[in-house]
């Protein structure tokens, strides 16, 4: 049993530092959070077309639905650039 504990390891061991290596995690988050961004701004744009509110209210929901989700796109985007450096 310890033999196959010792080549899951082993096995696991590799693959993390291929994963590590190539940044895979971080460009999944990175890609991620572009749809996310992408779909908040897509709901955003058929929201004010569809709405029968006043401008403000309008700029309001829009300002409300994508400012976290350009926060988070930005802090990712960040850290991805500055893990590359690293």
């Amino acid at each position: 049993m310890t033999r196959l504990y010792q080549e899951l390891e082993e096995f696991l061991g590799t693959f993390w530092d291929f994963v590590d290596e190539r940044l895979v995690i971080r460009r999944i988050f990175l890609f991620a959070t572009g749809i996310l961004t992408f779909q908040s701004y897509y709901w955003a744009s058929a929201y004010a077309n569809t709405t029968v509110s006043t401008t403000i209210d309008t700029a309001a929901v829009i300002l409300a639905v994508t400012a976290p989700v350009t926060a988070l796109q930005g802090f990712v985007f960040k850290w991805y650039t500055e893990s590359r450096g690293a």
